[in-house]
Parts: C-alpha cells; sequence; structure tokens
C-alpha cells in the first residue's frame, strides 16, 4: 500500500506540474489552461473496498470561456431544507449528491425535496437530466455553513442590486450557457406560483364523450345479440 501511494503521489504531482505549464505558457488573450480542460480522476475512491463513493475527480482549466465556478447554493448546517422544484421548459432534474435523492423538475407541477447537512462542507450539485446543448455547465455548488456564515450571506444579498420582477425574469429564462451567480434582493411576490401556472392547460379535465362512440354503442343496442353471438360462434 505504501508503493501504490507514492505511485498515486507521483501522478498528482504530474497533474500540478502540467497544470503550472499551461497555465504560463500564453496562447492568445490569455494562456493555455484559459482555454483547455483537463479531466483527472480515479476509478475508485477505495481500492480496498472497491468504493467508489467519493470519487476524486478534478476539473481544471477555463475551456475558452465554457466553464465558469461560483454559481453556488447557501443554507446553514444542521437545519431542515424545503426545496420547491419546477421547471419552465423541459423537464429537468434537481440533485445534490452528498445529500439525499434527487427530484424531477416538470413544467405545471411542483415537488418538493427535504433535505439537511449534518456538517459545514462545500458540495456539487447537479442537473441530472439531460436538456439539450449547455447541459454538462449545468451544475453548481451547494454550501452548508454556519449559521453565522449564512446570516452574513443573506445580508449580502439583500444589498444585491438586481431584484428579480417578472421582466428580469423573462430574460433570464432565454436560452443561454454557463451562466455566472446572480445575487437579487427580492423577488416578484408568487413569481413560482405564476411560472406552474402557466402551464394549467397542460392539466387533464374532465372526460368528455365522443359523438362516435356513443353512435357505436347506440349501433349495439339495436342489435339482436344471441344471433350476433351465435354467428360469431360460427365463424
Amino acid at each position: 500500500m505504501d508503493s501504490f501511494a507514492l505511485i498515486n503521489r507521483y501522478h498528482v504531482q504530474m497533474l500540478g506540474y502540467f497544470l503550472e505549464k499551461l497555465r504560463t505558457t500564453p496562447d492568445g488573450d490569455g494562456n493555455l489552461l484559459d482555454h483547455s480542460v483537463v479531466l483527472y480522476g480515479s476509478s475508485m475512491s477505495n481500492g480496498n473496498q472497491h468504493d467508489h463513493d467519493p470519487l476524486p475527480i478534478v476539473v481544471a482549466g477555463g475551456a475558452s470561456g465554457q466553464l465558469k465556478g461560483d454559481r453556488h447554493l447557501a443554507f446553514p448546517a444542521h437545519t431542515p431544507i424545503n426545496f420547491k422544484v419546477t421547471s419552465d421548459a423541459v423537464m429537468n432534474s434537481f440533485f445534490i449528491p452528498a445529500l439525499g435523492g434527487q427530484i424531477y423538475a416538470m413544467a405545471g407541477m411542483q415537488t418538493k425535496l427535504h433535505l439537511i447537512a449534518n456538517q459545514n462542507a462545500e458540495m456539487d450539485g447537479i442537473s441530472a437530466n439531460y436538456s439539450g446543448a449547455g447541459f454538462t455547465g449545468m451544475k453548481f455548488k451547494a454550501i452548508a455553513t454556519s449559521q453565522e456564515d449564512f446570516d452574513a450571506w443573506v445580508s449580502e444579498v439583500k444589498k444585491a442590486p438586481k431584484q428579480l420582477e417578472q421582466a428580469e425574469y423573462a430574460a433570464l429564462s432565454k436560452q443561454s450557457q454557463n451562466n455566472p451567480v446572480e445575487l437579487y434582493s427580492s423577488v416578484t411576490p408568487n413569481l413560482f406560483q405564476i411560472i406552474v401556472d402557466k402551464y394549467e392547460g397542460m392539466k387533464p379535465g374532465p372526460k368528455v364523450k365522443h359523438e362516435k362512440k356513443e353512435k357505436e354503442v347506440a349501433a349495439t343496442q339495436g342489435m339482436d345479440m344471441n344471433s350476433h353471438s351465435a354467428a360469431g360462434a360460427e365463424e
């Protein structure tokens, strides 16, 4: 095991050396690391137990602006969180693997997910349902903090210059990729329910009798069912 650890340490050192070379090599308006994506990881977390959780993976580089960090969701540790989820487009899925199961987001519907973080941690959150171009960039950081740090974050958000009004939301909901984090100091009342209600027509209404079916029933009632059954038996 000691020899295996030395091999892994060497590989990681070579990764650091390689990334530093990329970072210090000019390329266009930046450097090679700005214009590259490097994925480094392992197929296992614990080789003795063949355990893949947590799986160590590093993603480095800017991909020419296609990869951006700082998407985040902050909440205090040791506090139950109630997520209400919907979609204003195609079906999607909200997933923070380190905290709990995924929940689907669907237009015209509200789904709920209850989670709690038992310690301060920074966790990966993802969209777990393929939804077209830009899917690989649909990820965020879920940050469980102390209550004190969470209160400080709330104070920062309240100072944000943007308000999430319907016009701002309309612009935000247009197709785009790899957007940076945006903070909104206020939100239009009932905006979530307004989005859900947009798709009211998708919900099934009362059953309607079709004229063709009624005619078929009337024709059947006019038949001599005994002779009809006998004919069927003879066939």
